[in-house]
């Protein structure tokens, strides 16, 4: 999935635009929808008396891939709780950060990748990382408004390079609107030298450096939502 932050709605849109051909229209109670992590839920869509099966996860799954467009295919669909939330239930997040660092890029790969060349310091990101895994207030971090549960726990942080690409992988409890991104951006200042991985804590109390931000917002297309962790009896 891409980055949730890029706020692009259309998916979820077509899904709720062709919802009344998934069920049969004199079945479904429009009720209200949710939207978290990319995550579609249409709530309140209940079979009437008249017919008491709804559609299996099989089925389900089966007839959404119809509507979808060619390019999109969901694979697998699960039931769940009644009150399940697919942002509230989530124990954790993994956000993924590809990048290129060929002197020439890969024209098949270029949409989904950054091309930074040369590529940044790996031990200086490493050292970096370390200041930001654990629990912090990560409102620095974020342009969200928020004055309370700006507290996020990042439990990892890893580098993986291989044939001129790295990938930057974070998991954390929670992320803040755009924290991913401001903490790639942060790493990769580091990784560049930037700025130095001491500077962290000052970055995280807000206090503002010279010539020092929380991390230049790089591209967003190379941020992809890879992995969201729920309890096992869901």
């Amino acid at each position: 999935m891409r980055d949730e932050q890029a706020g692009d709605p259309g998916l979820l849109l077509y899904v709720e635009e062709k919802r009344q051909d998934l069920l049969p229209r004199s079945c479904i109670q429009r009720g209200q929808r949710l939207i978290t992590d990319q995550k579609l839920r249409l709530r309140d869509q209940r079979p009437c008396d008249t017919d008491p099966l709804p559609l299996s996860p099989g089925e389900f799954l089966s007839v959404l891939n119809r509507y979808l467009p060619a390019d999109i295919a969901v694979l697998s669909a699960s039931a769940a709780p009644e009150r399940f939330r697919a942002d509230l239930n989530a124990l954790s997040r993994t956000y993924e950060y590809r990048i290129c660092c060929s002197r020439i890029y890969d024209v098949f790969r270029m949409k989904y990748e950054a091309c930074l060349f040369p590529g940044p310091d790996i031990s200086a990101m490493e050292e970096a990382a370390e200041y930001l895994r654990g629990r912090h207030d990560f409102r620095a971090f974020s342009d969200a408004r928020k004055k309370a549960g700006t507290e996020k726990t990042i439990t990892g942080i890893s580098f993986h390079s291989a044939d001129s690409r790295l990938s930057i992988r974070i998991t954390a409890d929670d992320f803040l609107s755009r924290m991913p991104r401001h903490v790639i951006g942060t790493l990769l200042d580091a990784g560049y030298h930037r700025l130095v991985p001491e500077d962290i804590p000052e970055l995280l109390a807000g206090k503002s450096l010279p010539g020092k931000q929380t991390g230049e917002l790089f591209t967003p297309k190379a941020l992809l939502l890879t992995d969201i962790q729920y309890p096992q009896n869901i």
